[in-house]
């Protein structure tokens, strides 16, 4: 059995936005032609750790997705535009019908296993 997580607003506006900068890093970073190897360099990080970025590890801080996308040359502005495309008031998965049949996810609800009691168990 699984059960559903259920996030508050913020968690799901985190979330979208941690997802929407990840996107835009990878995105960034193939209209530069440059390989995981080459960001990282630039980054001073490592191959691995871009690609945990642009999977939106939850290891990843949102500071270092930004700083990695100015490295690449990302203005301000276009920061803003992100940021405000990442915007996704309340309409998320797990939420009642009403409130998420506008969902802009692509992702369906989290879920994590069941846990059994002791006595479940038994």
């Amino acid at each position: 059995h699984w059960l559903e997580v259920q996030l508050s607003d913020q968690e799901a506006e985190y979330i979208e936005l941690k997802l929407k900068l990840a996107e835009s890093l990878r995105a960034k970073r193939r209209q530069r032609r440059m390989g995981q190897t080459d960001l990282a360099k630039l980054v001073q990080s490592s191959q691995s750790r871009v690609a945990k970025m642009e999977a939106a590890d939850r290891s990843v801080s949102i500071d270092l997705l930004i700083r990695s996308l100015l490295a690449l040359g990302t203005s301000n502005p276009e920061l803003g535009r992100i940021i405000a495309r990442s915007h996704h008031p309340a309409v998320c998965p797990g939420r009642s019908a009403a409130r998420s049949r506008n969902c802009l996810c692509r992702f369906p609800p989290l879920r994590s296993p069941a846990r059994r009691s002791s006595r479940a168990r038994r």
